[in-house]
């Protein structure tokens, strides 16, 4: 589900491995068939666009694990096309051959494995350099990069013709030698093609302006390997045609295992909250390497919802266009590697703004992540029907251009939806509340790939429905290849899973805890925790950290930073330091402040800790630099290239309620509280930072802060908590079944109701430690799976205060603990002899631990109400363990303690000061359903208006042979 902030988001983590199949280049590979393969023409500029047009060139590709050497190797160039089958027809053969006078030294004729060597065709008497060519097409090429073909007189490519281009081996043998093939202009036939073609005239695949701007023609391997006949590579509209000469460089391609998903819809916001509507906005994510010009591309609108093949039927053609009026300047109709793009509908006469559009949204975006579609008179996304939504390519066929597909409110069919709906009535997938509040909708890539036909991202019921919009920014989950339950995104990210621009990097490190006051006087024990949850090791050696002190940029990852590189310092690790971080370890990078000369040991007597030299690296600082205690402040490990977007790995943040003015140890009313606490020369505290349930937001690359298990920790260099484990889905499964809720008491009878608990049983056979275990209650309901909405959090936690000496967390085997839910208002001034009192028991303090209320939070008495117990990591849904339901037939209304006739009555009745009842709950005869994970009720008279009995669970309540206490 798209993270409220995402802070998001993806990808990345897994998106270097998301799209391994976008590279038109085929995996080298061990077949014959293969091998034959050994040399694939990539691209071909015909038409360059320097007058004398000198700078033609045939770009190779050698996909091969091996050295390709082209002494003897020739290009054939076909210009009889009324042949069916031109390579056997008239020829101009062409040496590729060395020139060392244009390379400026000896010409490298080896192409190496998985590289390019671009074949530039030097017309006679042509007397250029590498230099020229760079200069002619932006690049940066060096000369080992080159090989030649010498033409003769009047020779070069053709610019108005169809024409095939074939690398052919040594032998020469046009036929047996021949080992790649391509064509271009193939839309003229026989004839001509024009650059700008009227009615009826045949379109080239390129254009070229003298001396402005010229275009290439790709081509791709195809998935099935050459035929071994015809050897052609795969010309594929549009992404062969009208590109941008890229000579040297492989681009993303489109193929039948999903690398034609170049262009994915990731969200659609339908009904913006301000009047009017003006900004609805689809959202577009390129998961390939390469940037895709929208030029030209479209967004098809389907509003007949009763076809099968929606795709096939009637629809309002949209084109992306730059409105430079809007965007402020002009429109950068480009979406990058791994980026976001909104499309923007503007309606009729509409003025608006970027920066009204980031008003309305709370965001922060660039002018350049917009492009447009100007609306028809009338026209704008339906908000209570179903409707299709595409992008297509530049073509323009619905069927063959077609990019990505999604559909919204599919439950109104061919008639309506409700915001709110009735029994019997459609909901839509989003509500509006005019000028208060709107809804997005999510899209997901699907496990297999977009589906060949109807090329449909995946609306997943919970996380796609009734999300907060977020335009520019996609979860990672929102782009994965992998299936929902292939690998749970809270597991130990794996190096080569990657997400984000930070290739292999991108998931390997983790700043898991921050000190940045320390208790001495200097505060020279500032440290930032490293982990490694790879199974390799990492050699920090040129990685940084990036220290963000601007607070007003909504993406602080963007804004100026302080650059700090990871370092050795062996006169304080005492011997050569060890740069390497283990897998599964951790490394503490010790931030030495100016002219200190402190030791390993001090550190460890700062923090009682006995760390060994090897795991630690260091931070140099420049005079007065450290963290700030009082301010808030980003930190990130970036990898060594040092791009701060790119490069960034994880990031966390500290001291987030100072936003950009100062925080205090101890505040007072309307102050700002630290998420630390310093006394000088006595103590002070840590922050923890957690792996995200959903992977690292994409974008922002954030840590989670979780309250309570995040702010005032104490230190503890180079220690993972438990509760800090990133944890598996089998993990999460072995799980299940082994905290039950058994009784929930919502109304005590006392004033203040301030003794709620919840009663858990521990149904495993070993004991479990609640430390990090959390209660999610819903009650806002909206949806058929009340557990998917969204939730109030609540930390289980330890209260020594009332527990009257140390929280004894951890809940044995057949055995009961109290949940009690401490109200804020009274703090933890009641005791468990106070709560014993309230039930007539006799619990010991072991048998208690606590939720700390926030303000005005508890159970509500009177309308329905879902609790569940959550495993450390915090998905709702995954790590879910049981749920139980109370007062379900009040529905989406209010019960009554005592119901009239056509009234609800609730499940329990409380007076003041003198009754209170209790619901019980049972475990299902054929256990908990792995989708609601629900408690059972037994016959209604089992369960409801029950005398309370806290620790005390009856027979029936657990599985059978389960010991009870």
């Amino acid at each position: 589900m798209k993270h409220p902030i995402r802070n998001t988001v993806a990808v990345f983590m897994l998106l270097a491995l998301l799209f391994s199949g976008y590279l038109f280049l085929p995996t080298p590979q061990t077949t014959q068939a293969a091998k034959t393969d050994r040399l694939l023409i990539t691209e071909i500029v015909p038409a360059p666009k320097s007058k004398g047009e000198a700078f033609e060139y045939v770009e190779l590709y050698n996909p091969t694990d091996s050295v390709v050497d082209l002494t003897g190797h020739k290009i054939y160039y076909y210009e009889d096309m009324k042949s069916m089958e031109p390579w056997t027809s008239t020829v101009t053969k062409w040496d590729i051959v060395a020139m060392d006078e244009i390379s400026g030294g000896m010409t490298n004729m080896r192409i190496q494995p998985q590289s390019t060597k671009i074949v530039w065709l030097i017309k006679k008497g042509f007397k250029g350099t590498v230099q020229q060519f760079n200069e002619e097409y932006g690049t940066t090429l060096p000369n080992e990069q080159f090989v030649y073909v010498q033409l003769g007189g009047n020779e070069g490519l053709i610019d108005d013709e169809q024409r095939y281009a074939a690398i052919v081996g040594p032998g020469g043998d046009q036929v047996k030698d021949r080992i790649s093939m391509a064509a271009y202009n193939v839309d003229a036939g026989v004839g001509k093609c024009k650059y700008a073609p009227r009615p009826g005239e045949r379109p080239c695949d390129f254009v070229r302006k003298e001396g402005q701007s010229a275009e290439s023609v790709t081509f791709f391997a195809p998935a099935k390997g050459l035929d071994p006949e015809t050897k052609m590579m795969e010309r594929r509209i549009p992404y062969s045609i009208h590109q941008k000469p890229t000579p040297g460089s492989i681009l993303p391609a489109r193929s039948d295992d999903g690398s034609s998903d170049v262009l994915l819809i990731t969200e659609v916001v339908p009904a913006p909250k301000t009047d009017g509507e003006n900004y609805e906005y689809i959202e577009l994510y390129n998961p390939t390497s390469s940037e895709v010009n929208l030029q030209g591309h479209k967004i098809f609108y389907y509003e007949d919802a009763s076809s099968k093949e929606p795709w096939t039927s009637n629809y309002t053609k949209w084109d992306i266009i730059p409105i430079d009026v809007i965007a402020g300047g002009k429109t950068d109709m480009v979406i990058r590697p791994k980026s976001t793009k909104i499309v923007w509908l503007i309606k009729g006469n509409f003025k608006g703004t970027v920066d009204g559009f980031n008003k309305e949204y709370g965001t922060s975006l660039n002018s350049d992540q917009f492009v447009f579609v100007k609306l028809g008179s009338g026209q704008s996304l339906s908000n209570d029907q179903q409707r299709l939504i595409a992008i297509a390519g530049p073509d323009g066929d619905p069927v063959k251009d077609r990019i990505s597909m999604v559909t919204y409110n599919p439950e109104a069919g061919n008639a309506k939806c409700k915001y709110v709906a009735k029994a019997n009535e459609a909901a839509c997938d989003f509500i509006r509340k005019a000028n208060s509040s709107t809804e997005s909708v999510n899209y997901f890539y699907p496990a297999g790939g977009l589906e060949s036909v109807s090329r449909m991202m995946e609306r997943r019921e919970t996380d796609s429905t009734h999300q907060i919009p977020t335009p520019g920014v996609v979860l990672l989950a929102q782009v994965s290849k992998e299936p929902a339950n292939a690998r749970t995104k809270g597991s130990v990210p794996d190096s080569v899973a990657a997400t984000g621009g930070g290739g292999a990097a991108s998931a390997q490190l983790l700043i898991t805890e921050v000190v940045p006051a320390p208790k001495t006087d200097g505060e020279h024990y500032e440290y930032i925790e490293l982990y490694n949850p790879t199974d390799s090791e990492v050699d920090l050696t040129g990685y940084k950290i990036y220290y963000y002190e601007d607070m007003s940029s909504k993406q602080p990852w963007t804004s100026k930073v302080v650059k700090w590189d990871i370092t050795a310092m062996d006169n304080i690790a005492g011997g050569k330091t060890d740069m390497m971080i283990q897998p599964k370890g951790t490394k503490v990078v010790w931030l030495i402040k100016n002219n200190f000369d402190g030791t390993l040991q001090d550190f460890n007597k700062e923090y009682d800790s006995t760390l060994n030299s090897d795991q630690f690296v260091f931070i140099k600082l420049s005079g007065g630099q450290g963290l700030a205690n009082d301010q808030q402040r980003f930190l990130a490990i970036v990898g060594p290239d040092g791009d701060q977007v790119k490069d960034r790995i994880s990031m966390i943040a500290y001291n987030q309620e100072a936003g950009t003015g100062k925080c205090k140890y101890v505040a007072k009313a309307k102050e700002a509280v630290c998420d630390f606490t310093r006394k000088a020369n006595k103590s002070t505290e840590s922050v923890n930072y957690y792996f995200p349930a959903d992977g690292l937001d994409p974008v922002s690359r954030m840590m989670e802060f979780r309250y309570l298990d995040s702010n005032h920790q104490l230190p503890t260099p180079g220690v993972i908590l438990p509760t800090q484990q990133l944890i598996n889905d089998s993990e999460i499964n072995q799980a299940v079944d082994s905290l039950l809720i058994t009784e929930v008491v919502a109304a005590p009878k006392t004033e203040a109701e301030i003794f709620e608990y919840i009663e858990l049983y521990n149904n495993s056979d070993k004991p479990i430690d609640l430390t990090g275990y959390k209660i999610y209650y819903n009650y806002d309901i909206t949806t058929d799976e009340p557990w998917t909405s969204k939730p109030v959090r609540w930390n289980i936690t330890a209260s020594d205060k009332v527990s009257g000496s140390k929280t004894d967390m951890v809940i044995q085997p057949g055995s009961t603990k109290i949940v009690w839910l401490l109200k804020k208002q009274y703090g933890e001034v009641f005791s468990t002899q106070d709560f014993n009192e309230e039930y007539g028991s006799e619990l010991g303090s072991d048998r208690f631990v606590y939720v700390k209320l926030g303000e005005n939070e508890g159970l509500f008495n009177d309308i329905r109400g879902y609790l569940s117990i959550v495993a450390p990591r915090g998905h709702q849904v995954k790590d879910r363990v049981s749920t139980a339901a109370y007062n379900v037939g009040a529905g989406t209304g209010k019960c009554k303690y005592v119901a009239k006739e056509g009234e609800v009555g609730c499940d329990f009745v409380r007076k003041s000061d003198e009754v209170q009842e209790s619901v019980i709950y049972f475990y299902p005869e054929n256990g908990l359903d792995p989708v609601t994970k629900l408690m059972g009720r037994g016959n209604a008279a089992d369960s409801i208006h029950q005398k309370p009995t806290p620790g005390n669970v009856l027979p029936e309540q657990v599985p059978t042979g389960k010991t009870t206490e």
